[in-house]
């Protein structure tokens, strides 16, 4: 615990990973997944409270602007799956953490704003922070065009600094689906096999 304790700040802890998008969960089974957040989130506060909470990931987020009475069957589900994710995280975490796999710069500045937004309108909401866990040019159209990718992760960079992300992380020049399983390793090593910071 002293090691935690000497990380005050940098510490985190995550509850779920993109409910609604690469992870899928019924909404039956979410009453059990938030009140276990929930009772882990306040033991965390009572025991160690130099560690911060972040709320479950989430992935377009542009989707809650739509009238969710138009919405049936699964989208409908994921719809209340994110309401409920943002209400957990304005209420019980530190920050909401949004994954910007993106084709522009300012598809991500737009996803930010409507977090933002969203996260406002929730009773401590204004006081909840932004991180990005996950970002990439990862839609980028033109998987051969190199220049446009780095400019794209470039200026995504950016626009994460102006809407004052907290911090972002695990980002990657080059999309997964092109490059297969070399993702992660071309993020952690660089081309001579010597480690990048700060992974070692």
């Amino acid at each position: 615990m002293h090691l935690a304790k000497a990380m005050a700040g940098s510490f985190w802890v995550q509850f779920y990973n993109e409910l609604t998008g690469a992870g899928k969960i019924a909404l039956k089974d979410a009453d059990a997944m938030f009140e276990f957040a929930t009772k882990a989130t306040l033991r965390i506060r009572r025991e160690a409270p130099y560690i911060l909470i972040a709320g479950p990931a989430m992935t377009s987020v542009q989707s809650m602007k739509k009238d969710p009475s138009t919405m049936r069957g699964i989208r409908k589900d994921r719809y209340e799956i994110r309401k409920r994710m943002l209400r957990w995280t304005a209420e019980f975490a530190d920050a909401a953490d949004i994954h910007l796999h993106t084709n522009t710069a300012q598809r991500a500045k737009d996803e930010l704003l409507t977090l933002r937004e969203m996260l406002d309108k929730e009773p401590n909401g204004p006081n909840t922070a932004i991180i990005v866990l996950e970002w990439s040019p990862a839609h980028y159209p033109d998987r051969a065009n190199n220049s446009g990718i780095k400019q794209t992760m470039i200026d995504t960079w950016k626009v994460m600094s102006e809407q004052k992300v907290l911090f972002a992380a695990y980002a990657c020049m080059f999309p997964e689906k092109h490059f297969g399983d070399t993702f992660g390793w071309q993020a952690l090593f660089k081309d001579n096999g010597d480690p990048n910071e700060p992974f070692n």
